[in-house]
């Protein structure tokens, strides 16, 4: 396992709620490393799961930490709202989401991202 993902997976054990910005980070990670995984069918269901339910805590729990919550909360609810699932719907979220906290991505990842 990887560095970054152990991390991840570190801060969750410890902490029962991420803030936005982590929340962001860690699911980037996952996806990162769910997508090289040959455990994708085991994988992504509850990293599914948890990303839905972890991202609809953040909006209506934490929007006092997120970047522009008038605009940003919007496309969040959309994505979560969403009939995608798997990669396609986590790489959905995350571009979503990125509006909402302090981390940046240049236009070549967030399209990896929308390809999922």
């Amino acid at each position: 396992m990887p560095l970054y993902v152990a991390v991840q997976i570190h801060r969750l054990v410890h902490r029962a709620v991420l803030t936005p910005d982590e929340l962001f980070v860690a699911n980037v990670r996952f996806v990162q490393w769910a997508k090289k995984s040959n455990l994708q069918r085991v994988l992504i269901p509850p990293l599914e799961a948890w990303a839905r339910a972890a991202w609809t805590h953040a909006i209506e729990e934490q929007r006092f930490n997120l970047r522009s919550p008038t605009s940003s909360v919007p496309p969040i609810r959309e994505a979560l709202a969403s009939s995608d699932t798997a990669l396609k719907f986590l790489g959905k979220l995350i571009v979503s989401a990125e509006p909402a906290v302090h981390h940046k991505f240049d236009q070549t990842f967030r399209d990896f991202l929308l390809s999922l």
